[in-house]
């Protein structure tokens, strides 16, 4: 299960760095300021991969719960491994003990910031980047085609 989970989130993880500098102009490698946006988009690749993740809000970062684990693909920020997936209580039971950092604790709850408001925030610019790059694809493999066309028309001309 965890290998299987790695292996969704570098796929996503992946992703988010092709598509980093059309969400954020100054995108870092590390993805810093980009983890609602990593959020958002490794839960609806794993929930189309029939797991149930949940995304959590922690002190200043937003990460993914499934399946028992932590996982976050902008962990990098915080000098972390580009993708972490770990076991979610003994996360949160380091965090206790004060052997890792906080960002991964969650903090779900008021804080005077609506979250959900970000999220749907984060979502909408999220979905508009992805569909501009799709449609980007489409344009190319329609002005392959066309070239093809022209490449095959002048070949029929010539026989």
């Amino acid at each position: 299960m965890k290998k299987r989970l790695r292996s969704i989130a570098t796929q996503t993880r992946k992703l988010l760095e092709n598509i980093s500098h059309d969400i954020l102009i100054k995108a870092e490698p590390s993805l810093a300021g980009l983890c609602g946006y990593a959020s958002l988009l490794l839960d609806d690749v794993l929930k189309k991969k029939g797991y149930n993740p949940q995304i959590i809000k922690g002190r200043g970062h937003w990460f993914i719960k499934c399946e028992g684990y932590l996982i976050d693909i902008t962990a990098s920020q915080f000098g972390q491994p580009n993708v972490v997936v770990r076991d979610f209580a003994f996360v949160q039971d380091a965090i206790n003990e004060k052997r890792v950092r906080q960002f991964w604790w969650e903090d779900n709850g008021p804080d005077g910031v609506d979250s959900n408001h970000y999220l749907r925030d984060y979502y909408c610019k999220l979905q508009n980047v992805l569909k501009k790059r799709e449609n980007d694809i489409k344009a190319k493999k329609l002005k392959c085609l066309a070239k093809a066309r022209e490449i095959r028309e002048k070949i029929d001309d010539n026989r």
